[in-house]
């Protein structure tokens, strides 16, 4: 005959170990879900540049989601739209890979019935650096096809490779990876890759920073050599150099401005040198001695070392040492803080006890 009456009792501490390691291969996996989804989402940037001299702040919202709309974007919450007035620029953002590749499409944009086309580009994405290699020869008739045909690097993968201006053999090379490789190979040749850092770029014409002269928004052209308005040739100026941006005795498209100085290489703060470890022998030789007295009854040659605390009492004099401190009063103090200490203990006894047989009671 079995016995049904008994009941299996389990350690509580076992009980919620056991739960936990449950429960812990279940978060770990949740965890690990929302990490490899935030990693695979990276956020994409189309910029779109207009061809017009027409201030992006006059662009509405509404038009450039009917341009989306146009471009094939169905979902108009896959993307977000940022105003950059200083670049006379719009930036989307987005996470998804079937509106990034649609993004790119959006060619014009419609405000009161009139198309005002724009030059839609891919911005540098967090996880890309950029680099400057310097070819040899002249290298003008260069392309960013045949650039990237033709270079490789062991290090980091390569994506995009372009001229930096008309004039110049510098080419401008955009990597993958957040570490700037140090060679490249360009056709056979191996090159030294120097950091990309970038000079804020004048327009000239308007001659403000932050923008080119294709996407100025303003409607006046202003000199480069006064930074004012007149009637006559901008070539034709003998007024005294003034820029317009900072003010000084100089041309706003002079390198020496210093609203245009290429900024420093941000440097890594030193750390401290690291301080060996002290002998035992070597610690106590830095502790001061104490100065010993010269004899035992010669009170003129005690010594002069003082601890910390007693200099301050020190310097009194005995009379006022003595009447600072009164034995029977200080006496009768404690003994009155003793006294409603213990009566205060004793009150919350008492009225411990009297819940106590309230609970007892069930009241």
């Amino acid at each position: 005959m079995e016995d049904n009456s008994w009941t299996v009792v389990q350690n509580r501490r076992r009980r919620k170990r056991s739960l936990t390691s449950f429960e812990e291969p279940e978060k770990k996996a949740a965890a690990m879900s929302i990490d490899e989804r935030t990693e695979s989402k990276t956020t994409k940037a189309i910029v779109l540049k207009p061809i017009c001299k027409e201030a992006v702040n006059g662009f509405r919202a509404r038009d450039i989601r009917q341009a989306a709309e146009t471009a094939g974007i169905e979902s108009q919450e896959d993307f977000k739209i940022q105003y950059q007035t200083k670049t006379n620029t719009i930036t989307l953002t987005t996470q998804e890979e079937g509106t990034a590749e649609k993004l790119p499409r959006l060619n014009a944009i419609e405000k009161n019935g009139k198309q005002y086309t724009v030059c839609p580009y891919r911005a540098m994405e967090k996880n890309q650096i950029r680099g400057v290699i310097y070819p040899p020869g002249d290298n003008s008739e260069e392309t960013p096809e045949t650039l990237l045909a033709d270079m490789k690097c062991d290090k980091a993968r390569i994506i995009a490779a372009r001229l930096m201006g008309k004039g110049t053999s510098a080419v401008l090379v955009t990597f993958e990876g957040n570490k700037l490789p140090k060679k490249v190979v360009f056709c056979q040749v191996i090159l030294s890759v120097k950091e990309y850092r970038p000079r804020p770029i004048v327009c000239f014409s308007c001659h403000e920073l932050g923008h080119k002269a294709d996407v100025c928004p303003r409607k006046e052209q202003r000199c480069g050599q006064c930074g004012n308005v007149h009637d006559e040739g901008m070539d034709e100026c003998d007024r005294e150099p003034k820029c317009r941006n900072c003010d000084g005795p100089h041309p706003a498209t002079s390198n020496d401005c210093p609203k245009r100085r290429i900024p420093d290489k941000k440097k890594m703060t030193p750390k401290p040198p690291a301080q060996g470890k002290e002998s035992y022998a070597a610690a106590a030789k830095s502790i001061p001695e104490r100065p010993k007295a010269s004899g035992k009854n010669n009170q003129d040659e005690l010594p002069t070392w003082i601890p910390e605390w007693a200099k301050s009492t020190q310097r009194q004099q005995p009379s006022q040492q003595a009447s600072d401190f009164d034995a029977e009063k200080e006496m009768n103090k404690l003994k009155n803080d003793v006294h409603i200490g213990f009566k205060m203990i004793f009150e919350a006894i008492g009225e411990i006890k009297k819940e106590l047989a309230l609970l007892r009671h069930g009241k």
